[in-house]
């Protein structure tokens, strides 16, 4: 099939020759085949993974390309979330020659309707993976096709983890905490609204140690406020200027924590300087989301620490007894 624009521009006879003398586009090349790996990046709390190979979910994405129209089967073996292991799906979608751009959709029972877009470069296809139980969670996964030589997603080195910039903290200079404002004083029953309570329901606990404090009539309690990445340390990270006040308030970086440990204990430590008794995957998942949410960066040692932290704790959120 030729492209419409010769058609409409030159007749037929002419149409052969002025579209042959164009250089052959790689990118017309048929993609048919089978196509494996892993997440190579996630930001769903069920799986994020220290690096690519804590992810025991294995991808399987079988195509069959007809004039840019994609059919084909995707297989997720070893994902607790799918109903069955392997789970499969019809997949279908459009592949652009222009773009190297390939998306897919199909629907789970569990998580819905689910598509999977991003760029086919050569034999692998790096696509972003969301569905409909969370649009807002992606993961970032590098198929290569099998038989191919080469997988240009497994490195097991790079400046980059995480979605994080790896970058050394220069000295603090110019570091004010009033820049970051009061607001999330006021957001402390919403803050508790999140955390797991007491079995009747009138105690909060504290993620970090699991202690329970009453909680009041006006929904707080007699706790601290705790930024989870400490504004100083949001600071050396380089979270921009025009987002202090933002990340001052957002609830994604708060929680409450027993008054010694937030102030002597943890106060404006990283995760390489300290990490809590308890929930640690919970508390190093969530430095991650929040540092990627706001393109700050970790330092060697950070990173270090909080790989360990996601591999020894797979939970993803608040337990207490």
């Amino acid at each position: 099939m030729f492209p419409n624009r010769c058609l409409r521009a030159l007749p037929v006879l002419v149409l052969v020759s002025a579209c042959i003398d164009i250089a052959p586009d790689a990118r017309a090349t048929d993609i048919s085949g089978t196509y494996v790996g892993r997440a190579v990046l996630s930001d769903r709390p069920r799986t994020v993974y220290a690096d690519a190979s804590q992810d025991t979910a294995t991808y399987t994405l079988r195509i069959d390309n007809r004039d840019g129209f994609v059919h084909g089967l995707w297989t997720i073996a070893g994902d607790p979330a799918q109903p069955t292991d392997p789970w499969e799906a019809v997949v279908t979608g459009d592949y652009a020659t222009d773009t190297d751009r390939m998306v897919l959709e199909y629907h789970s029972p569990v998580m819905g309707q689910c598509h999977l877009a991003g760029e086919l470069d050569s034999n692998t296809y790096t696509p972003e993976y969301r569905c409909a139980d969370n649009w807002s969670h992606a993961d970032t996964l590098c198929l290569t096709k099998e038989g191919a030589a080469f997988s240009p997603c497994a490195r097991t080195t790079s400046d980059v983890w995480m979605g994080l910039q790896i970058r050394t903290e220069g000295p603090r200079v110019g570091y004010n905490r009033s820049d970051f404002g009061t607001g999330y004083s006021s957001l402390e029953d919403e803050i508790i609204e999140a955390l797991p309570k007491s079995g009747d329901g009138s105690q909060v606990y504290t993620p970090y140690t699991c202690t329970l404090y009453d909680i009041r009539a006006d929904g707080t309690a007699a706790t601290d406020i705790d930024h989870i990445v400490a504004l100083a340390e949001a600071y050396d990270s380089g979270l921009s200027p025009t987002r202090y006040r933002e990340f001052g308030r957002d609830l994604e970086n708060l929680t409450v924590a027993v008054p010694s440990v937030n102030r002597n204990q943890k106060s404006d430590k990283d995760a390489a300087e300290w990490g809590p008794d308890k929930n640690t995957g919970w508390y190093a998942a969530r430095i991650v989301a929040v540092k990627r949410k706001y393109s700050m960066s970790v330092d060697p040692a950070e990173r270090d620490s909080l790989a360990a932290m996601l591999r020894a704790d797979s939970s993803r959120t608040v337990t207490c007894p």
